[in-house]
């Protein structure tokens, strides 16, 4: 690996007594994922698109569920979903106040958001 292509993929250097919010680190390290993402972020946004077209709420289980019946691959970074999820509230659904025990292994039971579609919600008025 070059010297340049080590850098690329190197966290922000931050001033030593870095005031930032640890809500702004992890905006950043969402944003470096993304970055790093490429064609792999807009492929899951169709996915979490598709979830918001069936259902009305739904967590991050049903969209890894929908990927997985759609033949996408998991990412190499799994925080990349964080990415295609912060990309989605908004656009395509927004985040409740609820959150449910995830049903995959890999999340041991974690509380995950439980989210509204937007495009559900919109094509029942």
């Amino acid at each position: 690996m070059r010297d340049d292509e080590t850098r690329d993929h190197q966290p922000e250097q931050r001033p030593l007594f870095d005031l930032a919010t640890p809500e702004q680190l992890r905006d950043d390290a969402i944003a470096r994922v993304a970055h790093g993402a490429g064609d792999w972020i807009d492929q899951a946004l169709d996915v979490v698109r598709g979830v918001c077209l069936e259902r009305d709420e739904f967590t991050t289980d049903a969209v890894h569920w929908y990927a997985m019946q759609m033949g996408l691959e998991e990412p190499r970074e799994p925080r990349a979903w964080g990415a295609v999820m912060k990309a989605a509230i908004g656009q395509f659904c927004i985040k409740t106040d609820r959150y449910i025990k995830s049903q995959r292994g890999l999340c041991h039971a974690r509380p995950i958001p439980v989210y509204k579609s937007l495009l559900r919600w919109a094509g029942s008025r």
